[in-house]
């Protein structure tokens, strides 16, 4: 007879030990994750050439770039994040990239290795380094 509450004590304590603890992700990964986010977002709004959302999304100066290459008929770009560095003012993701882009009737393409950097206060796109997946490649279609 003793062994039954003995049994008992055990089960609840195994079952109290064992009850799901909400598992709480770190506010690095949060940001991380709002990085990635952002970053298919503006991706997207430039395939789609959607202007106010590229404003919206990234700082005057570096949208004015974007906005000046939107002078293709079609663009896919496919970007492979590599890195995500957190700094105390900065979201800084490294990044392998290709682009295609139908500009004239004419296919160009070009891939390329950057850093998209995003102000931790606010989450705007503030500065792009390296090789700029936004620019339409010269290749033959005269651009400039």
């Amino acid at each position: 007879m003793r062994r039954i509450p003995f049994i008992l004590i055990i089960v609840s304590l195994f079952y109290s030990g064992c009850k799901g603890k909400e598992i709480r992700p770190s506010a690095d990964f949060l940001l991380s994750q709002n990085a990635i986010d952002l970053t298919s977002t503006i991706r997207e709004a430039y395939e789609r050439k959607d202007d106010a959302l590229i404003r919206e999304k990234v700082k005057p100066s570096v949208a004015d770039t974007l906005l000046d290459s939107l002078v293709f008929e079609e663009a896919r770009l496919s970007f492979n994040i590599m890195m995500i560095r957190i700094t105390p003012a900065e979201v800084r993701i490294n990044l392998n990239w290709t682009g295609e882009w139908l500009v004239d009737g004419k296919r160009l393409s070009e891939r390329g290795v950057t850093t998209l950097a995003y102000e931790k206060r606010d989450m705007r796109l503030i500065r792009i380094e390296g090789d700029n997946p936004f620019l339409i490649p010269h290749g033959d279609s005269g651009l400039e």
